[in-house]
């Protein structure tokens, strides 16, 4: 799907049934991403992780793959005349250059008042989706906060 042609297909079918403003890319849709930017369309890339990670994704195995399949995901993420980075610049590492806006967390709803607990919470999360050692990373982290009054 990341370098896949069928989402681009209905991407530019869309736009030319109905012009929008603006298309907003998921940033893992390399090729969608990459042949918006061709077509000249006015491409805005989501980017619902770290812009550091993603970009490191294009140059490992991701990138690889999408470069035998005819796209290159480096320069597809850095083609949008904007990104918008779902998380806060000081999670984030690295020169993301001109056009990479980080606009903090997506929030859904209202946002209510922490209510003090005598035992805190801990919220682990990973992806949605598995990758390799992932088992593992989420066995070690269940070990490391075992001992945590949590």
């Amino acid at each position: 799907m990341v370098s896949g042609s069928g989402v681009t297909t209905d991407l530019l079918a869309s736009f030319k049934a109905e012009p929008a403003d603006v298309v907003v890319v998921d940033c893992l849709l390399y090729r969608a991403l990459a042949d918006s930017v061709a077509a000249a369309l006015p491409a805005v890339q989501l980017m619902h992780t770290l812009w550091s990670f993603n970009r490191a994704n294009t140059r490992g195995a991701v990138g690889l793959v999408c470069r035998i399949r005819g796209v290159n995901a480096g320069r597809a993420i850095a083609g949008a005349g904007l990104t918008l980075v779902t998380t806060r610049p000081e999670f984030d590492s690295g020169n993301w250059g001109p056009g990479v806006e980080h606009t903090g967390f997506v929030w859904q709803g209202e946002p209510v008042a922490a209510t003090p607990r005598d035992t805190p919470r801990v919220l682990v999360s990973f992806s949605t989706t598995s990758f390799p050692g992932q088992l593992e990373a989420m066995q070690n982290t269940i070990d490391g906060l075992a001992e945590l009054d949590a």
